[in-house]
């Protein structure tokens, strides 16, 4: 590098050796300096003359790391033994580590506002600030996101990936997806087991804030991208990826990024395709932005424009409907077909959506003519919950306060009450909100696994209650004969919600099915009988997911009612869970995530 070096510039050398060679996890001997002096300075030097020079560094301030080793050797004048200090494992601590130079080169990557050029130089600079490993690093970031992840892996993923990529390495891994229960669950083979990726990774990005891997899945020939705060229990493999130019779309070229990027918008998989779409001239700026300038206009005609553009098939569609009705696709005819076909199904789910609401306020208006949503059911509904609690608590008669007492006292009466209240629904398959929560509350105080002593009598009030809203139900709903028994009036309104429920293809077999195992958990779970918690959890997770389209509905079919009802007595079971409290979390999160009324209805 240098030539004839003079001897006062070794302090400067040794001082950009430990610039460019040295951190906490790369340290360096006198000895290895020297030879790095030698070699790359073709500068000679002893340890002595490297030791002075260093600890000339320290005294003028840089803040130079080691560690020190006790050696006896001998006096050279006596010959006895003394101690002699051995200084090694030298580094450079700098202003700024690793992790907050990646944050600053982050910040210049994903700035939409300085030219490249520029933003290159300043991220040069930058990188400059730390060692030769720190570049290696970063050069497979080619853009890094701004928003916070689920995934605390991901700069370990990150570090694997560029370690991959760098030595031409397949890596497996598990992906993740969100649950209903807003948490990440890895995917699954039809036996169950958590699904192993494995892939050739070529290159890390980052589009509208995410970060991607550009990669090839294993058992086919093609492009795919992976979020990277999916990815879990990421590990390199010793097998070597497949090259990029023999993948199906490469046409035998290397990644091209820049090119890339511009025809995967949304970073979806599949073919490029060329597309022409017709759209407003308010769009002209938008499609540029998205698109770049490497797009054809055409058939300039009112307010419209043709625009030709070579992209991914998915992000055309993804584009068309997105900005609907801005912008329609007129080729390929088969992308065209595909979003028209989506446009109409979309429609059709609308006006049944519509015809839903028709129905429901029907129903709605037949519950509050006969005051099923009066103040009453509502006291009832908190003095039910209130008097669980009482029951509960099991304090000494002479603990209990005047409206302990009265309450207790009452509490047949208020049963009562409620049955009275609701005989116009007690053969129902929807129930008006308040009626719902007095069920839940009752089916606390029947299941409740404590013993009422001489307060018993509720309990059978409570059993007797309810009974008569559970004896007509089966897998297949409300039977003929018990429907005989329903308000006639109820019944014209409520056999075409059931058979709009019907027809919209809602799984109540599954749901039943999911009941049952419910109920069989509580019961384990009240006996101290083995439970299965991944088992458990993933049953309520698929109730979640069978419910999710409807969720928040005025009126729920009497299946979910009835798997709300188990879900709301391992909520309230006063039990300590221990080890299975995962499950009564996930019962929670499912029981608030199926809120029994609707703010509208209310």
């Amino acid at each position: 590098m240098y030539t004839q070096q003079p001897k006062k510039l070794m302090i400067i050398n040794i001082l950009d050796i430990l610039r460019r060679y040295t951190d906490k996890e790369h340290r360096l001997s006198q000895k290895e300096i020297a030879e790095i002096l030698k070699n790359e300075y073709q500068m000679k030097a002893d340890r002595k003359a490297v030791k002075r020079n260093l600890m000339n560094l320290i005294d003028f301030g840089y803040d130079i790391e080691y560690s020190e080793t006790i050696r006896m050797t001998p006096n050279a004048k006596t010959g006895e033994l003394e101690e002699n200090y051995i200084l090694s494992d030298f580094y450079l601590r700098r202003e700024f580590d690793d992790s907050e130079l990646r944050l600053l080169i982050d910040s210049l990557l994903f700035s939409r506002h300085i030219p490249y050029s520029q933003c290159k130089a300043l991220v040069e600079k930058l990188e400059g600030l730390s060692n030769i490993y720190f570049r290696s690093r970063v050069k497979h970031i080619a853009t890094l996101p701004d928003d916070k992840t689920d995934n605390k892996q991901i700069f370990l993923n990150i570090e694997l990936l560029d370690e991959a990529i760098s030595h031409n390495r397949k890596v497996a891994f598990k992906y993740a997806e969100y649950g209903t229960d807003k948490k990440m669950h890895p995917k699954k083979l039809a036996d169950g087991t958590e699904r192993l990726y494995v892939v050739s990774p070529y290159q890390m990005v980052a589009k509208e804030g995410k970060y991607y891997l550009i990669c090839n899945y294993d058992p086919y020939n093609d492009i795919s991208n992976y979020r990277l705060d999916h990815i879990r229990d990421l590990s390199i493999l010793d097998e070597p990826a497949k090259p990029f130019e023999t993948l199906q779309g490469a046409n035998g070229q290397r990644l091209n990024l820049a090119e890339y990027m511009k025809e995967h918008l949304y970073m979806f998989s599949g073919k490029t395709v060329w597309v022409k779409f017709r759209i407003t001239k308010r769009m002209i700026g938008e499609t540029v932005e998205l698109f770049g300038k490497d797009i054809t206009f055409s058939d300039e005609k009112g307010d419209g424009v043709t625009v030709t553009v070579h992209t991914n098939e998915l992000s055309a569609e993804q584009f068309a409907k997105t900005y609907i009705p801005d912008v329609m696709i007129l080729e390929p005819q088969k992308l065209a077909e595909r979003v028209r076909n989506c446009l109409k199904e979309t429609v059709q789910k609308y006006e049944k959506n519509d015809k839903y609401f028709q129905l429901a306020d029907s129903l709605y208006a037949y519950f509050v003519s006969k005051q099923l949503y009066s103040a009453r059911l509502d006291c009832i509904n908190e003095d039910l919950l209130v008097l669980y609690d009482i029951i509960l608590s099991r304090k000494n008669r002479n603990d209990w306060s005047d409206f302990d007492i009265r309450l207790i006292d009452e509490a047949p009466d208020i049963i009562a009450q409620f049955s009275k209240l609701t005989e116009s629904v007690q053969y129902a398959l929807f129930y008006p909100s308040f009626v719902e929560g007095c069920i839940e509350a009752l089916i606390l105080l029947a299941k409740c696994p404590v013993d009422f002593g001489d307060l018993e009598p509720i309990r059978q009030a409570a059993l007797q209650a309810i009974s008569v809203f559970h004896t007509h139900i089966s897998h297949s709903g409300i039977s003929k004969e018990m429907k005989e028994f329903a308000d006639a009036e109820y019944r014209k309104f409520a056999d075409p919600l059931e058979e709009y429920y019907a027809s919209t293809g809602f799984d109540s077999e599954e749901l039943w099915h999911i009941h049952d195992d419910l109920g069989d958990l509580y019961e384990n779970i009240l006996n101290g009988t083995a439970v299965n918690v991944e088992k458990a959890t993933d049953r309520i997770h698929r109730l979640l997911e069978i419910v999710e389209p409807i969720q928040g509905a005025p009126f729920y079919p009497i299946a979910v009612q009835e798997c709300r009802q188990v879900l709301f007595l391992l909520v309230k079971c006063p039990l300590d869970f221990g080890d299975l409290e995962p499950i009564r979390q996930a019962a929670r999160i499912a029981y608030y995530n199926i809120p029994h009324y609707n703010i509208y209805y209310n």
